[in-house]
């Protein structure tokens, strides 16, 4: 491709790709996990490294397992002093984050396979549902996606034998990974595994690879104490993973490819077909609309599309299944890239029950961009590879326009609303999940006498006589799956009222 035309086509990409991390971006209330986020920007780094350092989380006073190490916190920290804070300003730093990965991923595709594969691959990115998703989120995932590709970049170059400098970035870039989540370490597991497989024909480099990472290690001997505190800590994590792993396993693979945020009508008919499909009926199923079944037969079609050109680019040699590609180097990188950091961490996950570390997808985010580029490949060997693009668009459309018009995070701004409008001045409200409140003094006005509840035993001695109780129930699945707080409050007194936003329920409930 001449250079200009390239570039060209890089530039519409990276504008559509911007377009789509910027649009809307502020129109959803923060939900408790961007809450906490929020919390740290009012603290001082010090404070913010303090905590995690010591914790092992960003609001220890809030959060009772689960943490993230602090470099996102800190640049999230700097970016609102520097910007201001609002839903739109603090997800803003998320959207650049996955902007820069549109252009990382051409550089890695052009630098590997091409600038057809390169363009193929950034165009399948700057689209993908759930980067979009992550990157108008206000946590850390955007950025740990970021740096996986740097990453990757400064290996590859160091490897082919260029500038010392690139031993450097990958140095640096390695230890951010690590500083921003622990499941970096996955990422720098099947690094390191590429390069003893084949040190043979990069004998050259294997000196400065191993400086690398002893720089990588030393940058990070700070942190070590922190990380062991972690490790021990993990076991908190059982409460919301490792509970099929199986399943799991097969919603991050759709997930990689698109998913559904759906209406309110459409996700109480949901969880209908969810019931039905449990009792083997067909009842249910004509709950969910024409266009709603025609949104996940896009899902469905995209992942079974990506799914194939996946196998295109890793397994198929003149039109036959073959494992030649195995032993050639750059798909045998991007193979390990997929498949390590996944399976690594379904493996701990069965063998260590109790501290499972899969289960969700932005966890293992940073491993679809193999993904990708692999089925990018596969497409580009197509000859009317932009009559599949067109398709992949097609396809596409229905899951984004469900992103954009339908209500996926936690609608705690309406919450607050809500209470507004119909809390008596003093009347009790307790809050489950406890670290709810965060979300609510972000947006309610009157915390007074608004608490936090972890359980029944909170419950009772928080509520004592009340003769009125509000309760703002959400994350029950993981944090009350039976559900024994509602069940106290409906047995002890009389539901008044309910109302359901996302994510969220409010009760309230008279003597």
């Amino acid at each position: 491709m001449e250079n200009r035309k390239v570039l060209i086509l890089l530039s519409l990409i990276i504008l559509l790709g911007i377009f789509l991390r910027v649009y809307n971006i502020g129109e959803e209330s923060f939900w408790i996990d961007e809450a906490a986020t929020v919390y740290t920007t009012q603290q001082s780094p010090l404070e913010i490294i303090e905590d995690i350092y010591t914790t092992t989380k960003q609001a220890p006073q809030y959060y009772e397992g689960g943490g993230s190490p602090p470099f996102y916190f800190l640049v999230a920290n700097y970016w609102t002093n520097l910007v201001g804070l609002s839903e739109a300003k603090l997800r803003l730093l998320s959207a650049i984050f996955g902007t820069i990965s549109i252009f990382m991923i051409f550089t890695i595709g052009r630098m590997l396979f091409g600038y057809r594969v390169g363009l193929i691959v950034a165009f399948m990115l700057a689209i993908n549902f759930m980067h979009i998703n992550y990157s108008q989120e206000a946590r850390g995932y955007s950025l740990v996606v970021l740096l996986t590709l740097f990453t990757v970049y400064f290996l590859i170059n160091g490897l082919n034998g260029k500038k010392n400098a690139y031993w450097l970035g990958y140095s640096i870039a390695g230890a951010l990974l690590l500083y921003t989540h622990y499941f970096g370490f996955f990422i720098l597991f099947f690094e390191a595994l590429y390069v003893l497989i084949f040190f043979k024909q990069y004998k050259n480099s294997l000196k400065k690879a191993v400086v690398s990472a002893i720089g990588i290690f030393v940058l990070y001997i700070p942190w070590i104490p922190a990380l062991f505190r972690q490790i021990a800590d993990s076991e908190k994590l059982a409460w919301y993973l490792g509970k099929g792993i199986i399943y799991d396993f097969a919603r991050i693979f759709v997930q990689f490819n698109a998913w559904l945020v759906p209406d309110a009508q459409t996700r109480v008919a949901l969880r209908g077909v969810y019931a039905s499909v449990q009792n083997f009926s067909i009842k249910s199923l004509f709950g969910v609309s024409l266009i709603g079944w025609l949104a996940i037969a896009s899902i469905l079609a995209l992942t079974l599309m990506l799914l194939w050109y996946f196998i295109i680019g890793s397994f198929v040699k003149n039109r036959k299944l073959s494992v030649f590609y195995l032993k050639d180097k750059n798909r045998a990188f991007l193979l390990m890239w997929f498949v390590i950091p996944i399976l690594v961490p379904m493996i701990i996950t069965i063998v260590m029950s109790t501290t499972p570390v899969f289960g969700f997808v932005q966890y293992t985010l940073f491993a679809s961009p193999a993904y990708y580029l692999l089925a990018a490949i596969g497409i580009s060997k197509t000859k009317k590879y932009y009559i599949l693009l067109t398709l992949i668009v097609v396809l596409s459309l229905l899951p984004l326009y469900s992103y954009y018009s339908n209500f996926d995070k936690q609608q705690w701004r309406e919450v607050a609303q809500y209470l507004e409008a119909n809390r008596l001045p003093g009347e009790l409200v307790t809050v489950h999940a406890h670290h709810s409140i965060l979300a609510m003094k972000y947006y309610y006005k009157d915390m007074n006498r608004v608490l936090p509840v972890k359980n029944v035993e909170d419950l009772t001695l928080t509520i004592n006589n009340e003769n009125s109780v509000w309760l703002v129930y959400s994350s029950e699945k993981f944090f009350d799956p039976e559900e024994k707080i509602k069940k106290y409050l409906d047995d002890n007194y009389k539901k008044k009222s309910e109302i359901e936003f996302t994510g969220v329920r409010i009760f309230h409930y008279i003597k």
